[in-house]
């Protein structure tokens, strides 16, 4: 089968290495698929193009132009099914249908709807109206649908994220140690919805409380800035400004991304996820395949996969008291219980973010629609 998969870049973000994953194994299902970008960012280019799966790029354009190449590209290129991932690649796709196609078209809904409809969010739906099939990667975000746009209940389907089990595994030498720092760990961009200065605050409100404690977080994710400006969503200069207000410092550490995000969790001992709204996050996946508790917003389908105080805590995320709390039971666990939240979360991961499964259900919607046309 001819397929292009279409996101806006091979960014660092969570979208786009589902995306770069889905291609890398369509590929080596013996699909002839070709991966379609409209922005340079490349984090993931490389390890999409080592697999054999050809990078194209229509970098540069304003929007306008940009319609009209990725239509012209993807009728030039004849395939028989284009997957988007994200808003306006979706919609890219779906206009490039127009008026008509003979090339099915599967769009992504990789976000949670957490203000409910709005007027943009019924717009979105309705294009969607042009697709074949919706996949959201929550169950969260696939009732909202279902609630909000009924006439795309029987074409929505929930897909959860995919985790490569043999490089996120557990560290073969635990870092569960009570007798040195803790370690925490955020891997996110510095985006106001990811919440950092919420839980700036709550790390304060734990410095305050309980000053026998001894801990550190590292922060890697994309600062979000334009030639040194932040962008209108960046939350960088704010967090800044907490971090240096609370006298963090030397504790709470702001990096730029890593490409070797396994070995960022096996010097963690657990990872907070501070998000005002998220659906089934990829960081979430990997620290549950590496074997590290989570901390966690009580949004989206965390707690589907979180249980509090089990295999890690959830926290209202708008709540640094609450955050503090939930970072303070951890702290105050014993070695052995926090190998056990690990060791169960690696079971889920185990059992819930198979790449064979991945795989298998969006080549189940595939072969349905293409054999629905033949």
């Amino acid at each position: 089968m001819r397929i292009i998969c279409l996101i806006d870049s091979l960014g660092s973000g969570g979208a786009q290495r589902q995306m770069s994953y889905l291609a890398v194994l369509l590929k080596q299902a013996g699909h002839d698929v070709r991966l379609l970008k409209y922005h340079p960012l490349d984090f993931f280019e490389p390890f999409v193009v080592s697999k054999g799966v050809k990078v194209d790029a229509l970098n540069g354009l304003p929007p306008l132009k940009r319609i009209r190449a990725v239509r012209a590209y993807i009728r030039n290129a004849r395939p028989d099914a284009v997957i988007a991932f994200l808003s306006t690649p979706s919609l890219l796709a779906e206009l490039s249908g127009l008026p008509t196609r003979r090339f099915k078209i599967i769009v992504s809904e990789r976000s949670l709807d957490i203000r409910g409809p709005t007027l943009s969010t019924y717009r979105r739906l309705l294009f969607h109206a042009l697709a074949d099939h919706v996949v959201a990667n929550s169950y969260s975000q696939a009732d909202f649908i279902r609630r909000t746009a009924p006439w795309l209940a029987k074409k929505t389907t929930t897909i959860l994220n995919c985790v490569d089990l043999d490089e996120f595994s557990p560290t073969t030498s635990s870092t569960a140690d009570n007798t040195r720092d803790l370690r925490f760990l955020v891997l996110a961009s510095l985006s106001k919805w990811k919440n950092p200065v919420a839980l700036v605050k709550a790390l304060a409100l734990l410095c305050k409380r309980r000053p026998d404690l001894e801990w550190s977080l590292d922060w890697y994710g994309n600062r979000l800035l334009r030639d040194g400006v932040p962008l209108p969503y960046s939350a960088f200069s704010e967090t800044e400004v907490a971090i240096k207000a609370e006298g963090l410092e030397s504790r709470l550490r702001l990096r730029d991304p890593c490409p070797a995000a396994a070995e960022l969790y096996h010097a963690a001992d657990a990872v907070i996820l501070p998000s005002l709204f998220e659906g089934c996050p990829n960081v979430l996946c990997e620290a549950f395949a590496c074997g590290l508790p989570v901390l966690a917003s009580r949004v989206g389908d965390i707690p589907r996969l979180v249980e509090d105080g089990v295999n890690g805590f959830l926290f209202d995320p708008r709540s640094p008291e609450d955050t503090c709390r939930s970072i303070e039971h951890f702290c105050d666990l014993t070695r052995e219980q926090r190998l056990a939240m690990g060791k169960a979360n690696r079971e889920k991961a185990a059992k819930l973010f198979l790449f064979s499964r991945f795989l298998a259900e969006y080549e189940l919607i595939l072969m349905g629609l293409v054999q629905c046309s033949d």
